[in-house]
């Protein structure tokens, strides 16, 4: 019931630990492993890739050039065959908590769309990544939910995948996820942790970072988002008044800031 899709690019260090952690937690489980090779440039990947199909039973290999990780995600996603997807990165480590707390949140709950759960993190930090009850409006001022989460793939077909488009790789699952809200598509909060995130000080999102302006820029412009840009100003603006009023005066203020903005666009 579940199709894990494991995208890679030069990560073959990690990738074994991966794979293993996936197969020990689906065990008991109808699942599926697809792992995508993006166009990986390093012998170790290649060698690790070459032994993991021979080690475990049933893995899909998917090599391509390289394309990006929303490209490569794409990929994987339309050759799986389960109506429950869960993109993996290639450097975390899967918990069994992910598998077993999903199916009981399937089987309970028909009108669920979304899963997702706590992280350790790991690596270059070491802590509980605790996630919270999801909330539209935290969603819209930043990203909380990672990409390592259960969903329909009628969503996926729904809102067509993952933004290849984007200039740089980084914010690809806050813009799935937006658009996956806008479409009304439910998220479910599981209170358990569902798998260990690595901290790397080379990681792609802590490039993407950099360009976060342009990104939010790019994301916001599309058609179906644009109209959540007003929503984010009233947040950024009441957020900043947060820190420096209170009661009536926020009130107020807020307020007047919100007739110039219609008034003049200011």
């Amino acid at each position: 019931m579940f199709s894990v899709v494991v995208t890679c690019y030069n990560l073959g260090e990690y990738l074994h630990e991966c794979i293993s952690s996936i197969y020990s937690s689906c065990v008991g489980f109808e699942f599926e492993v697809i792992i995508v090779d993006d166009g990986s440039s390093d012998d170790l990947t290649i060698k690790v890739i070459d032994g993991l199909i021979l080690e475990f039973p049933g893995l899909t290999l998917i090599r391509q050039a390289n394309l990006g990780l929303a490209k490569a995600r794409n990929v994987g996603v339309e050759k799986s065959k389960f109506d429950w997807i869960i993109p993996f990165d290639a450097d975390n480590v899967m918990q069994r908590a992910m598998i077993t707390e999903a199916f009981k949140i399937i089987q309970s709950n028909t009108d669920v769309d979304i899963i997702y759960g706590n992280a350790l993190f790991f690596g270059k930090e070491d802590r509980l990544w605790p996630q919270k009850e999801y909330s539209f409006v935290d969603l819209c001022d930043s990203n909380y939910l990672d990409a390592c989460a259960c969903f329909r793939r009628s969503l996926y077909e729904a809102i067509g995948g993952y933004d290849s488009s984007m200039s740089v790789m980084g914010f690809e699952d806050w813009d799935f996820w937006l658009r996956a809200s806008v479409k009304g598509f439910r998220f479910k909060f599981c209170d358990e942790i569902f798998y260990k995130y690595r901290v790397r000080q080379d990681s792609m999102l802590s490039k993407a970072w950099g360009f976060k302006k342009e990104l939010e820029s790019y994301i916001f412009s599309k058609k179906e988002l644009s109209n959540l840009n007003e929503v984010r100003f009233l947040i950024l603006e009441n957020n900043k008044l947060k820190q420096r009023k209170s009661g009536k005066e926020l009130f107020f203020e807020l307020l007047n800031r919100i007739k110039k903005r219609l008034l003049y666009g200011i």
